[in-house]
């Protein structure tokens, strides 16, 4: 290394700040001394610097930022760790020392990983016929395989320094009883303790990708079960209920996010015991050593009775998990009513007997899984007692050199015997979990609107194609075919269009709506006007997608042929329902539904809704704290404020259910 290419040696935080007086005493010695002696001093005050710059990044978490990113901004500090910052986790040291400091907010934390886009796609790539949704296993293992494998292989070299430290100890207990070299056996010591550090390192990082894993794992499910849920058809929700897919989220998601911390085993376990047996023959010799595999082979039936057992048992404690937690919702929403009508105690003795059904479910499970764990635990007992009991028999002399290896092999024994049933148990689980949820993805959506997309009005007047609408906008559902009609103009396209359209609330009932044929030109008002069930509510479900098209249109695709949908939406739907959905929140932030505050086309919205005398009558005004589900807003308020919430931006059309409801102050 010549002089040029030493000062390119730079650190990343502060260029040169690493040359002190003592490189200068070094190089001015040098200089006095022979050129050799020069190019040496040289080479040993550059080693010098690469050391302490490799200890600088370990300590300080000096990382290189990625492309596209700025230090100022907020960014992962794992995407540019070194290897020796990712083995030690010195990334996390700048974290914690600010949370030593004062309580860590969000901005405080770093930027998550986008986990979606990739599985959404991994998700369409699956699409078959029967699961047009995507296979929800596929997805996952086509999103993490890379991840897992690179974890198997971690875990391979993991178990080669494990099963070194018996044979090293077996070693230094042979040196230490025959006295021989005193420094061989200092020597074993000093592997045998690398060994053990080495080993734990390797298992840090080994489950700190497999726990960041089954954090990805959670998050995509969570989001893809949340996003389904809002495009189901009106006949799932109905035939569901909330319960169910609460539990999905709860209870089956979790058997999978929780899997992959210990899914090796499944491999990985019957590996481990075949080399620990294998090391066992060599320090017991065979009889011994078979003995405890045979008790070994002995458990593993039991275990496998028992995982079956608490299966069925299992499926029957979510089964009546479904039904109580369906039933309590229902008695939450309809509280009111119940308090009125005093139906206290006929509810109570429904969800108690529902309740005494999961508990007695419970229980089984909890029996099973404590005879279970019994087995496992006095298993490497068991294993010891026939193998050490084997080789006593023998005439053998169990000397200390034989005794603490096969100890510490049959302590390593433990964990595999242990792991590998209740591994077996935890997949027999998760395949019921990623069945109910595989059927949940596969139920029908809203599928019978056509939408056109076309440039909304912003509250400056200008038509703008980058921004979408709200929260209160409708997004496109899957099936419907989306037409961009900017090139043509905007105002020949109706805001609504029906065209012979029939409508059930379920595809294979007889329809509520039918021949409906309907133009709503753009910009016009429109106002539906009925006795109570006429179908009023039903044919603004039908525009918003909710209800299921039938007749012509069934037939046509059972035929094969194109399906005409029948009815077509211009630009993103503002919608109002009968009972509006109101949040926890001030005033103005049940409003903007998370938008940005704008003076003018907010004081527009509030004065369009007639919420002006509202705003006060409220003792704080907008910034008043509203109750849950506006427990102290009256109905009109409530739907006033609905209908500023879809008056805030120019979505077109709007649909409001709410306006039989509000009350006529102000208007």
């Amino acid at each position: 290394m010549d002089v040029e290419d030493f000062n390119s040696v730079k650190t990343p935080r502060a260029r040169g700040a690493l040359h002190t007086e003592a490189d200068d005493v070094l190089l001015g010695s040098a200089a006095a001394a022979g050129p050799q002696q020069q190019h040496g001093a040289r080479r040993l005050l550059a080693k010098t610097r690469r050391f302490v710059k490799l200890a600088v990044d370990v300590v300080t978490c000096t990382e290189d930022v990625p492309d596209g990113k700025d230090r100022t901004e907020r960014w992962c500090p794992e995407e540019g760790a070194n290897w020796l910052s990712q083995l030690f986790f010195a990334y996390a040291n700048s974290l914690v020392r600010l949370g030593g400091r004062k309580h860590l907010e969000q901005a405080d934390l770093d930027e998550p990983p986008k986990l979606w886009s990739s599985f959404q796609r991994h998700l369409a790539a699956t699409a078959t016929a029967a699961s047009p949704q995507g296979l929800v296993w596929r997805a996952l293992a086509a999103e993490h395989w890379r991840m897992f494998a690179a974890t198997g292989l971690l875990k391979l070299v993991h178990d080669c320094i494990m099963f070194s430290q018996p044979i090293i100890l077996e070693q230094l207990l042979h040196h230490l009883s025959s006295q021989r070299d005193r420094w061989v056996a200092l020597g074993l010591a000093g592997a045998l303790f690398g060994a053990a550090m080495l080993e734990a390192l390797l298992v840090n990082v080994y489950f700190h990708a497999l726990f960041r894993m089954s954090l990805h794992t959670k998050t995509q499910l969570l989001e893809m079960i949340y996003r389904k849920s809002l495009r189901v058809s009106s006949a799932v929700k109905a035939a569901l209920g909330v319960g169910p897919v609460v539990n999905l989220q709860s209870n089956d998601a979790a058997k999978l996010w929780t899997m992959p911390t210990y899914l090796h085993m499944v491999w990985n376990g019957p590996f481990q015991i075949i080399v620990v047996m294998a090391l066992l023959i060599r320090v017991l010799t065979v009889w011994p050593a078979l003995a405890g595999l045979g008790v070994t082979i002995a458990i593993i039936p039991t275990t496998m009775l028992l995982g079956k057992l608490l299966t069925s048992a299992r499926r029957e404690s979510m089964t009546a998990a479904d039904m109580r937690i369906k039933l309590m919702t229902e008695v939450i929403t309809g509280i009111k009513a119940i308090k009125l009508y005093a139906w206290e105690a006929p509810y109570l003795e429904r969800i108690s007997a529902l309740r005494e059904t999961e508990l007695r479910a419970i229980r089984k499970t909890q029996m099973l899984s404590m005879i279970n764990s019994s087995i496992f635990n006095v298993g490497p007992v068991f294993v010891g007692l026939a193998a050490f009991g084997t080789y006593a028999a023998l005439g053998r002399p169990l000397t200390a050199a034989v005794a603490f290896p096969s100890l510490a092999l049959f302590n390593l024994l433990r964990f595999p015997i242990v792991m590998i049933p209740q591994q077996i148990m935890n997949l027999i689980a998760a395949t019921v979990g990623i069945a109910r949820i595989q059927k949940f993805m596969d139920a029908e959506d809203m599928h019978s609107v056509k939408r056109i997309e076309l440039p909304h009005t912003t509250s400056s007047g200008k038509d703008d194609l980058s921004k979408s609408g709200s929260n209160a906008a409708i997004p496109p559902v899957n099936g419907s075919s989306i037409v961009n009609s900017s090139s043509s103009s905007s105002s020949d396209v109706p805001a609504v269009q029906i065209s012979n359209g029939s409508f059930a609330w379920d595809a294979s009932s007889a329809p509520v709506l039918s021949d409906v044929s309907l133009v709503v030109p753009k910009g016009s008002l429109v106002i539906v006007v009925g006795p109570v069930g006429s179908g009023k509510s039903s044919l603004l479900s039908a525009v918003l997608g909710e209800m299921a098209a039938v007749g012509q249109q069934q037939q046509e695709e059972e035929e094969g042929q194109q399906q005409q949908h029948p009815v077509t939406v211009a630009g993103s739907v503002a919608y109002t329902a009968q009972d509006p959905w109101i949040q926890n929140a001030t005033l103005r932030n049940n409003v903007l539904m998370g938008h940005s505050f704008e003076q003018g086309a907010y004081e527009r919205a509030i004065h369009a809704s007639c919420l002006g005398q509202d705003l006060e009558i409220l003792p704080a005004g907008d910034a008043s704290e509203i109750g849950e589900k506006g427990i102290n807003l009256s109905g009109g308020q409530k739907h006033r404020v609905a209908l500023a919430r879809t008056l805030l931006y120019h979505l077109t059309p709007r649909i409001s259910d709410s306006l039989a409801a509000a009350d006529p102050a102000g208007w």
